[in-house]
């Protein structure tokens, strides 16, 4: 590679870097805001995940001691990737062991499962004790 398209190269994963930084960093000033906004603590906070990819959108687990409830919020449709999910709409098989078999929209249905592979064991340990 010439010299120039060393230095283009360079310059470009500098760019891409600086881009992540600054994704995360207003990833972090979301989370700021929604303290601020909802009056929560950082103990407030379980879980926060700013992943955003096919089939895996950007969640959170927070406590709400004034209703003694454990929340778990998703983000909706943001991405192209998102947009990609959404489109994933032929229908699945959610729980077979059932009858009537019930069926779920697929884009939805594999989000939801890596979803809650991701928060089961957080949400389970919440139900071994009482609420904090």
């Amino acid at each position: 590679m010439s010299s120039t398209g060393e230095t283009f190269s360079k310059i470009l994963q500098e760019r891409i870097y600086q881009y992540m930084w600054l994704i995360k960093m207003s990833a972090a000033v979301a989370v700021q805001k929604f303290k601020y906004l909802c009056d929560l603590e950082d103990k407030d906070i379980k879980l926060v995940s700013f992943n955003s990819r096919l089939y895996t959108l950007p969640h959170f687990i927070i406590l709400d001691h004034r209703s003694k409830s454990i929340i778990v919020g998703v983000r909706g449709t943001k991405s192209i990737n998102d947009v990609i999910t959404d489109l994933t709409c032929n229908n699945v098989v959610i729980i077979e062991q059932r009858r009537p078999m019930y069926m779920g929209h697929r884009g939805m249905v594999e989000s939801a499962t890596r979803i809650k592979r991701q928060i089961k064991d957080i949400l389970l340990a919440f139900l071994e004790e009482p609420f904090p």
